[in-house]
């Protein structure tokens, strides 16, 4: 799959491994795959955004913080904590509830992090090659003969509620999104 892969969606692909090792993550996720799309200007995924009226420096202070693991909340993201509170549920009740204990993220399989060191591969999560894998999906359905960064982009927020509620945290939807990348970017 990685041939069909455009330059500038490769360089995503490299430029998410060098965000999470700098945030000493230990295993790449779909928000460091948003963030490196929105972090190249020139890319046809950040032009979208761009051209939809998104302020890129937002964006990517957004996906931070609603992808950023809360330790004193078992490793739930903003996201997590929206969800549960669209459902009328306390995260913070319902944490101690469960007995989660502060710092406990590294045990829900999401927030864990380490240092990395050096250079090196870091790992995907299964999260982030579902969001590659739809990132196909969504160039298949478009006809185009590549995988780009504005599939990418697709991939992660049809996988990531995080990323998604960040973008429409911005105004702007999947189906925005879609619509402006068939159009032509």
């Amino acid at each position: 799959m990685f041939e069909r892969f455009s330059a500038d969606a490769r360089s995503a692909v490299v430029r998410a491994q060098v965000i999470a090792r700098e945030t000493r993550a230990a295993r790449v996720e779909p928000a460091h795959l948003a963030l490196a799309v929105a972090g190249d200007t020139r890319s046809p995924g950040a032009r979208v955004l761009t051209d939809l009226g998104v302020d890129m420096d937002g964006l990517a202070d957004e996906i931070r913080r609603r992808a950023q693991h809360r330790d004193d909340l078992g490793g739930l993201t903003a996201a997590d904590v929206d969800a549960l509170s669209s459902l009328g549920v306390d995260a913070t009740e319902l944490i101690g509830r469960l007995g989660v204990p502060a710092g406990a993220a590294g045990s829900t399989g999401r927030g864990s992090r380490r240092s990395r060191g050096g250079g090196g591969h870091i790992p995907f999560t299964p999260t982030a090659k579902t969001a590659l894998e739809h990132a196909l999906r969504e160039a298949l359905r478009l006809k185009d003969k590549h995988i780009g960064s504005e599939h990418v982009l697709l991939g992660v927020i049809a996988v990531d509620r995080d990323v998604n509620a960040a973008l429409e945290a911005h105004g702007v939807t999947y189906a925005d999104l879609f619509a402006r990348i068939d159009a032509g970017v």
